[in-house]
């Protein structure tokens, strides 16, 4: 063989060398690549759905501390009018209190004056005899008529005692859910400020699908903070031409692109590269 030859050999073994090298290399870098992907994306997801599960509960605790509250302020409302009727009927019963008063002092009032009558004319003395009955059983029946006006005076007055006391407890109940509103409301604020796109009106913002991994239910479309409106928490619904696929919701945002996580996804459908997502549903 020819010197030339052999130079031709050595630097073939030397280029396949170089090859082989490089080779391994590039397959461990991307064997790594992809596992550290696979691992960020199993992490991403269990954040998210551990996000859903606390956002879902908070706006639970939410609708039920509001049907509390409302029932405890028709109750509050209901004890304050039944208060209002008897602080009047106790009013009433006191005029009646007073008029009967007046009605005894009348009465021994007569009674002394026929004492006085039946004192200075002995010849009326049966005329004065039978008023003079008359005005004593005047003066026990408005006696009578007095005691049932106390105790009737004084049962009212316990029911509004009663009352005032179970309006204590229903106001000390209504500040309870006032506070316990107010930390719900923080709560659900919070997630709103980690998603301020989450329960907002979305514009109308339309990308392409660029990735998806079926098995994490992780999409990639091409709209990124390039485009201002587009925010984590906002909702797009992914489509091919007319055909409806499914729905996704956006967890983060880059230059020129976003990531979501697959929501929802048609029977007998698969969501693919190419497919069209968009935030006004068609």
């Amino acid at each position: 063989m020819s010197p030339i030859g052999r130079v031709f050999i050595v630097i073939n073994l030397i280029l396949a060398g170089v090859f082989l090298g490089f080779s391994g290399y590039y397959l461990q870098q991307t064997t790594s690549w992809k596992k550290k992907h696979t691992e960020d994306c199993a992490k991403k997801d269990a954040e998210i759905a551990k996000k859903d599960g606390e956002i879902k509960a908070a706006n639970d605790g939410w609708s039920v501390t509001k049907a509390s509250l409302a029932r405890s302020e028709q109750e509050n409302t209901q004890l304050k009018s039944e208060k209002v009727s008897l602080d009047e009927e106790n009013k009433n019963l006191k005029g009646e209190l007073t008029n009967i008063g007046k009605h005894v002092a009348d009465a021994n009032q007569n009674i002394s004056t026929i004492n006085a009558t039946l004192a200075g004319n002995s010849k009326d003395s049966k005329e004065m005899r039978d008023k003079f009955l008359a005005a004593e059983a005047e003066k026990a029946t408005a006696l009578q008529s007095k005691v049932d006006a106390e105790a009737k005076l004084a049962d009212a007055q316990q029911q509004v005692a009663d009352l005032t006391t179970k309006l204590n407890g229903v106001s000390g109940e209504l500040t309870a859910k006032s506070e316990e509103n107010r930390a719900l409301g923080i709560q659900i604020a919070l997630y709103k400020e980690k998603l301020p796109g989450l329960g907002a009106v979305m514009p109308k913002i339309d990308g392409r699908v660029m990735a998806v991994n079926a098995n994490l239910k992780l999409v990639t479309v091409s709209v990124g903070s390039e485009n201002a409106e587009m925010k984590p928490g906002y909702e797009m619904a992914i489509y091919a031409g007319n055909q409806y696929k499914g729905e996704m919701v956006v967890t983060d945002v880059t230059d020129r692109i976003a990531h979501g996580r697959i929501t929802k996804v048609k029977d007998g459908v698969m969501i693919a590269e190419g497919d069209m997502a968009t935030t006004r549903f068609q």
